[in-house]
């Protein structure tokens, strides 16, 4: 018969309300709300598939449904081109992070979602409708 569906982890990611300790430095800093993008990850066979980018952008869409403000993150340096190509620009200098390597901080601005439903997360489709998911193998 068929083998068993396996779940997998494909991609990752979490945005947590958390204000950079820099902000105050920012030019026209307001009292914008802050967000915190935090363990974005993909499986390495599937990076460059546009599982990233989809899960980044869901993120960014739940800023928006909630007021956007200012989002950021401290970045893999292999990750930097990823967020840049999300609208996203480097901040400060090039730090070792502990047993996992160089990062540096990246941030982003966005604004309210335009719309009620703007915020509304479809990871497989659009607002118009559902649509066949994406299939990746699972090793």
């Amino acid at each position: 018969g068929d083998a068993p569906a396996r779940a997998a982890v494909l991609a990752v990611g979490s945005v947590l309300p958390e204000a950079p300790e820099w902000r105050e430095a920012l030019p026209d800093a307001t009292g914008a709300r802050c967000w915190r993008v935090r363990g974005m990850a993909t499986r390495p066979d599937l990076r460059g598939s546009g599982l990233g980018s989809r899960v980044l952008a869901s993120l960014l869409d739940h800023v928006r449904s909630e007021g956007g403000g200012l989002i950021w993150c401290t970045a893999r340096i292999g990750a930097s081109t990823f967020y840049e190509r999300a609208g996203f620009a480097a901040r400060g200098e090039i730090t070792e992070v502990p047993g996992i390597g160089p990062h540096r901080t990246m941030w982003l601005e966005i604004d309210q979602a335009a719309s009620p439903d703007r915020g509304a997360v479809t990871m497989w489709g659009s607002q118009t409708g559902p649509q066949e998911p994406p299939r990746f193998p699972v090793s």
